[in-house]
């Protein structure tokens, strides 16, 4: 499974560096408008055989997520920001992929960007967390996990 996490950090960055140690993920990549973050998350990826073949040095959501990315994984800060990328999601990703978003965003707003994703067939999760960093990075946060059926 290939993984995209979108915001890489003290929660993000957190749980991208959980799912290196993931056996079910074969490659994860991270994304954050930090070059430092960016750099150094996939260094560590590389250093355990998950990241991708090369870092791209220009730090745009289409660099970091292509048709062969199964689930993306969004930590940021606001609904705003969340937006932002989905909009641009919508137009990358695949049918059968799916969204996880692990940000502070509105019911009113989760269900109006599930439907948009559901139009084209992509599956979508409003996947609220709570736990910490130092949790994050373990693997033990609590994920309060909302979305379709077929989607969870």
């Amino acid at each position: 499974m290939k993984v995209t996490v979108i915001g890489l950090g003290a929660m993000g960055g957190g749980m991208a560096r959980s799912l290196i140690r993931s056996n079910t993920i074969s490659e994860v990549s991270g994304f954050d408008l930090s070059t430092q973050l960016v750099q150094s998350f996939y260094d560590e990826a590389h250093a355990a055989g998950k990241s991708t073949p090369s870092l791209s040095s220009e730090l745009t959501v289409e660099n970091f997520v292509d048709e062969t990315t199964d689930v993306v994984l969004i930590v940021l800060v606001n609904e705003a920001q969340c937006q932002s990328v989905c909009d641009k999601l919508l137009s990358i990703m695949r049918e059968g992929s799916c969204v996880v978003v692990s940000s502070t965003v509105s019911a009113a707003w989760s269900k109006t960007t599930e439907a948009k994703f559901s139009e084209k067939n992509i599956q979508f999760c409003d996947c609220p967390i709570s736990g910490g960093s130092v949790r994050a990075l373990n693997g033990e946060i609590t994920i309060m996990a909302s979305g379709e059926p077929k989607s969870l």
